[in-house]
């Protein structure tokens, strides 16, 4: 099981799906402050590669909060699709994350809400229909996708949002967060939408690397008609977090 060995990119790289463009100008500008930079990270340029082992690294083994949504809408603001992926990760074994849909878009087979807990010795899921049923199993999956979705998984995907880009702005404002900017980079989009457009993204960092926000947003395709793609991934808690026990796991006897 990878989930304790590299927590950053999966969540950060989904995100990335979805981000607009830039335009022009110079490929990078900073405004000079007195925190500490990231890793990879200075007041001119970012090096796609160190940050986005630093984000791992940091994460990897260390539990945190996170959440990742990603929501199509159509230009009358009606939601084609949303998908948020939410929880608390201690490592491979240890942790609680739901997904929830809505919107227009209902894929068969899968429910509107699907819940998964494990505490090192037993891993159970809970699935709730689209009209309302619910049941509770226990699994075998040793990573569900929620918790892939949440940042487990390899850093590739912060990496290649980063040398996507066409366009890299750098803000340090004194603070222990670093603002990124990206402009033109190239998203992950979901499956059901097509000609994704280029994507604008912003990412706040911590001094350590960690990317505790990141948003992208992009446009696509659903059906012959244009649809906005936003993607939003924060982290929160990281090192002080705690998984509890959901009141609808089932205990033996």
């Amino acid at each position: 099981m990878r989930l304790d060995s590299s927590v950053v990119a999966v969540g950060l790289l989904v995100l990335l799906a979805g981000c607009g463009g830039l335009s022009g100008g110079a490929p990078t500008t900073a405004d000079p402050g007195t925190a500490q930079s990231p890793p990879g990270v200075n007041e001119t340029s970012v090096a796609p590669r160190e940050l986005a082992n630093a984000h791992g690294s940091t994460l990897s083994g260390a539990p945190y909060e996170a959440n990742h949504t990603t929501r199509v809408t159509f230009a009358n603001g009606t939601v084609y699709a949303e998908r948020t992926d939410a929880g608390t990760v201690v490592d491979g074994d240890h942790y609680a994350v739901a997904t929830e849909r809505r919107g227009a878009w209902t894929p068969v087979g899968i429910g509107s809400r699907v819940s998964y807990y494990a505490d090192g010795e037993t891993l159970q899921r809970l699935v709730v229909s689209w009209s309302g049923d619910s049941s509770v199993s226990p699994v075998r999956e040793n990573t569900p996708s929620a918790v892939e979705r949440l940042g487990l998984g390899d850093d590739d995907r912060l990496y290649q949002l980063l040398t996507s880009a066409d366009e890299t702005r750098v803000s340090v404002d004194g603070t222990n967060e670093t603002s990124v900017t990206l402009g033109g980079a190239r998203p992950v989009a979901p499956s059901y939408v097509s000609e994704p457009g280029p994507a604008n993204a912003t990412l706040q960092i911590t001094s350590e690397g960690v990317v505790t926000e990141l948003v992208v947003r992009y446009e696509a395709t659903v059906d012959g008609e244009r649809v906005r793609v936003r993607t939003t991934v924060d982290y929160d808690a990281v090192g002080e977090a705690t998984v509890e026990r959901p009141d609808w796991v089932e205990t033996d006897g």
